[in-house]
Parts: C-alpha cells; structure tokens; sequence
C-alpha cells in the first residue's frame, strides 16, 4: 500500500525505491504487477459496488478506504491501462524491472500536458468543487441584516432592510456599486478561486518538428506490406538493441505504436504529446533512427504523434479519400501539446570526437600527454 501512496502522491522515485525493496526481499517483478492490478481492482469494486457478504478484510482497513476514496475511478482506470501494457510488455522482455519502472514514471508524470498530470488535476478539482457543494448556501439572516456591509448579490434587498430596521446606513451603501465592487466574486462564484485565471500558453510555431507534408507522404504512399514486417518485428527493438543509450531509446520506441509507413518514412503514436516532444528532439531522433536502422537494416525517419491528433488526421484523411481525392493535402497539425523542438542543440555534435578523448586523456595522464597537430 505504500507504493500505491507513493504513486497517488506523484512521488515516482519513492515508488521505485520501495518495488526495488521488494525485488531484493525475492519478490518477482510479474507478481509485483499483479498485486497492483488486483489492489486497484479491489479499489473499485468497493467505490461502485460496495461492501459484500463476501467481503475481503481488505475492505475493513481503514487506510485502504481512505485512498480509495481519494481515488476517482478515471485515475484507477487510467492505472489499470498502465499495468495491463506493462503485464503484457514484461512478458516478452529480459528485463521486466525496466517496463514497471517506465510505468512507474508515467503514473506521476508531472510534465504539463501529460496524461497522468491532467488526471491529478482534474481529480483535484472534482475534489474542491464536492467540498465547495457541501457547503451551506449562505442566506440573508438576521445576522446579515445586523452587518453593516451586505452581501453584494443582495446588495439592494439587504440595504432596505437595513434602513428600516436599524439605523440609517452610511451612503456609500445605498449608493450604486462601484467597479471595483461589481468585479468581486458573487455567490454563484464560490466555486471558482479569487486569483486571476492564467491564460494558456500561446500555440507556438510546431511546422519544423512536425510538417504535414511529411504525414501526407507516409499516408499517400502507404505500404501495408512493409508495416506488417516492421510490426512483427517491432517488440524486439530493444533485444536488438541491448546495451547503452540505444537500450533506453529502443524501450521508448517499443511503447509507442507504429501506425504506418511508406518503406523509408514512419509514423508512431503516443498516448501524449510529452512522449512525442521528447523523441522528437534533435537529438533523440537521431538515436532512435540509429535503433531502427539497427533493428531494420535501412535508413528509416519517423515522426511521433499523440494517438488523438494521429486519429483527426486520419479522419480527414479518409473523408476526403471517399470523395474520390487522390495526393490527398492534409490540414496543418495543431500545436495542442505538440511544441516546436527543431532548435534544441544537438547533444551527439556538441564535441567533436577527437576532442573529446584528448581531454580525457589529459585528465589522466595530465602533462605526459602531448598533442601532435
């Protein structure tokens, strides 16, 4: 339970840490899985059916009746999707600690615009708009006639009432509100906070990272064919690349969908376009083409989608293929969580190779090093 607490939290490497306590205990990463799977079924079975006859002594702890009431059934749901992929992923790996580490992460992506970020606010405010219902209405009683300053949805019924049932009030209460007093929250706006709303941040330019011309190739020129071999193959990326960066890239890769291709060019979805920002960064790509070419035996580019925007665009695409158009120009993508990542420095050219080694050379073997030019 401390883990599921940990990942409620958004606390990943708490999370970790305590599955890594476990492993070394001789628990088995699968049933580690499985236990989750079944504690977040347990979860729901108590939110939407209730207490039965049959009742586990689980559902009398009250630890466990606190979290799940803290737990919107998005939110478990959400999780269940995560550990039924990775129960699934882990089976064909040699390295299953790897996936529930990745699902780990996903859980409490904290990123803006990740999935597991959008639930934990959303469940927040679920949370603050329940307490905000319970509370009482706030009525004009006898109290409030004593105040001298009134309710402003009110404002002209309680004034009248307070000139005639108590002293005459000051002026600038029967007066017409001010701006000042027309722009303060009213009743019907107890639900939303005093501080300003901050706008969203404005869609950006995203054409260099993700142009629809490069979309439009791959779906014009579609070879069914060659994503069949690529899919039968897709789940071994990371055995075919098994050790160093390449292995991290590689597992990325394999979490994401391959969803079509024109032989040289691919598209692969993801469920957010964090994940897509991330391996489409200069420096990303160029390691995750390198694992394809590895696994494949050919150049091959690609461009990350989230699995929404992927779909929009074949929508469009299909509607406008029914009405008989062929070489079909797609609308631009929009930016939604999308960013424009084309500018970010190359990390694998920042230092030239040769460089490199000499100065860890130098740091070695210090003054007996020298350089011939």
């Amino acid at each position: 339970m401390d883990i599921i607490e940990s990942i409620v939290e958004m606390d990943s490497t708490n999370a970790i840490q305590m599955m890594n306590d476990l492993i070394i205990e001789g628990k088995e990463v699968p049933k580690i899985v499985l236990n989750l799977i079944e504690f977040f079924r347990d979860v729901l079975m108590l939110k939407n059916v209730g207490k039965t006859e049959s009742q586990k002594s689980l559902y009398q702890n009250e630890r466990f009746i606190q979290l799940a009431k803290a737990l919107s059934n998005q939110r478990v749901f959400f999780y269940l999707d995560l550990l039924n992929k990775t129960q699934n992923d882990i089976k064909w790996s040699n390295n299953p600690k790897l996936y529930l580490e990745l699902a780990f992460i996903k859980m409490t992506d904290k990123e803006a615009g990740s999935e597991a970020k959008f639930i934990d606010e959303l469940s927040k405010l679920q949370t603050r708009i329940e307490v905000l219902e319970k509370r009482p209405a706030v009525i004009v009683s006898e109290t409030t006639v004593k105040t001298p300053e009134p309710i402003i949805i009110q404002k002209q019924i309680v004034t009248e009432e307070v000139a005639t049932e108590t002293t005459p009030a000051k002026e600038e209460v029967v007066s017409a509100p001010t701006e000042a007093e027309e722009t303060q929250p009213s009743l019907f706006n107890l639900g939303v906070e005093n501080t300003p709303v901050q706008p969203q941040a404005q869609c950006t330019d995203i054409h260099k990272t993700y142009p629809i011309e490069f979309v439009e190739e791959v779906l014009n020129n579609g070879d069914r064919e060659d994503k069949i071999h690529l899919l039968d193959a897709w789940n071994r990326l990371s055995k075919n690349n098994a050790s160093g960066m390449l292995n991290q890239y590689a597992v990325i890769l394999e979490s994401g969908t391959l969803v079509a291709s024109s032989k040289d060019k691919i598209i692969i979805t993801f469920p957010n376009g964090a994940a897509c920002n991330r391996v489409m960064k200069p420096s990303s790509k160029k390691l995750c083409q390198d694992v394809l070419e590895r696994a494949f035996g050919r150049e091959i580019d690609f461009m990350a989608l989230p699995e929404k925007v992927f779909q929009d665009i074949t929508n469009e695409f299909a509607s406008l293929w029914r009405q008989g158009k062929r070489e079909i120009k797609l609308s631009p993508i929009v930016c939604d969580e999308l960013r424009d990542v084309s500018k970010e420095e190359d990390i694998t050219k920042s230092e030239e190779p040769e460089k490199k080694v000499v100065t860890e050379a130098v740091k070695l073997f210090g003054d007996l090093v020298k350089v011939k030019k």
